[in-house]
């Protein structure tokens, strides 16, 4: 029986629909602009967009981690297990940053979306969602690793 893996899943279930409602979206607001002159109104479209595409990408770092999918430039050679321990540490320190960057920021976020009235953390929370959800992707990795290792 063929598996399927549930990072297909969620590509599938969550980030081509949610690209898919954001060229929907992006659609109806260039023609209601072009062609009916802005009668229908819809200038909450382009700040959902940016929402949308926000937690897309910030969503995205804990599948591309996990997948391994990163962009690769090598200077030095390294032994593949080293390798594998270098790039995991810069993950972990990138990801770090952006979740205390975020954190740091969110009690002075005061500001809102102008057409949404949503208040600005609700983008600044996908970093935070997106930073621990690919910290918790490879303390479980490396969790697995040495549990198996050692019983």
């Amino acid at each position: 029986m063929h598996k399927v893996k549930y990072s297909t899943l969620v590509k599938r279930f969550l980030f081509v629909p949610a690209i898919l409602t954001v060229i929907a979206l992006l659609l109806v607001a260039v023609l209601d602009n072009g062609v009916l002159g802005g009668s229908l109104g819809f200038v909450w479209v382009e700040e959902l967009c940016v929402i949308i595409t926000f937690w897309i990408i910030f969503l995205s770092i804990f599948f591309i981690d996990r997948e391994n999918l990163h962009i690769r430039i090598r200077i030095v050679t390294l032994s593949p297990r080293l390798e594998e321990v270098v790039e995991d540490l810069c993950m972990v320190i990138f990801d770090l940053f952006l979740v205390v960057s975020a954190l740091m920021l969110w009690p002075n976020l005061y500001s809102h979306y102008s057409a949404l009235e949503w208040p600005m953390k609700v983008g600044y929370l996908a970093i935070i969602v997106g930073g621990v959800l690919a910290l918790v992707g490879k303390i479980a990795k490396w969790g697995d690793r040495i549990w198996n290792r050692c019983c």
